[in-house]
């Protein structure tokens, strides 16, 4: 048997950091011990500039989640949906595609667009587990997040918008109801989507402006 003798440089296990960012006000908790402040959304910067319409949307855009088991979940249920816009598959970057190829209907396409660009062209997104969904969401476009009762998966939604931007289901029955709720509230009143966008937008993003970027990072 090797033994390792740890690393003068390695972080022990029993480190508490005395700082937390957080990518919104949404996000914060109280802590006695820690100071919890709101960071600039770096990675998230294009929805700040994202200004389109979620009714001009052209087609369903489904987001795979990483985990195998989720998505051959989400694969199952739209495969029984009668979608009447064409639907497009964005796989997560490191997933293996071809252990999905065989259950992908010839009428589904796939995309490597980033998500800035997909945007303005999705009528719906579908997924779960994914921080995705939370980002379209707060640009005004709807989703409906599939969820399997029967496994564990990891929730990435937030209550904030349930059953009004976004709604879970849990079979193609479901996605169907919600998808056709959407689709009339597209038509009668896309205004309410955009608002609950921006609700969203407030509580779990941050605009990384200069100066949230200095303050956060202590750059001054």
């Amino acid at each position: 048997m090797i033994h390792s003798t740890p690393d003068e440089h390695e972080i022990p296990f029993n480190v508490v950091p005395d700082r937390i960012l957080v990518n919104g006000p949404g996000y914060c908790f109280p802590s006695d011990n820690i100071e919890v402040e709101v960071g600039p959304s770096l990675r998230d910067k294009f929805i700040f500039e994202y200004n389109q319409p979620a009714s001009n949307g052209e087609f369903i855009l489904i987001l795979m989640p990483y985990h195998h088991h989720v998505a051959d979940f989400i694969l199952s249920v739209i495969n029984e949906v009668d979608w009447s816009v064409p639907v497009k598959i964005k796989f997560h970057p490191i997933t293996e595609r071809k252990l999905y190829e065989p259950g992908i209907p010839k009428k589904f396409s796939t995309t490597d667009e980033p998500i800035p660009d997909l945007l303005p062209k999705v009528l719906i997104a579908v997924g779960r587990a994914s921080g995705v969904q939370v980002q379209v969401a707060a640009c005004g476009i709807p989703v409906i997040d599939i969820e399997n009762p029967n496994e564990f998966s990891l929730d990435a939604m937030p209550q904030t918008g349930k059953g009004i931007i976004w709604d879970r289901a849990t079979s193609a029955e479901e996605v169907t109801r919600i998808a056709k709720q959407f689709k009339k509230l597209l038509q009668s009143n896309p205004t309410r989507f955009r608002e609950e966008g921006l609700r969203i937008k407030s509580l779990y993003f941050s605009e990384p402006t200069e100066e949230l970027i200095h303050r956060a990072f202590r750059l001054d």
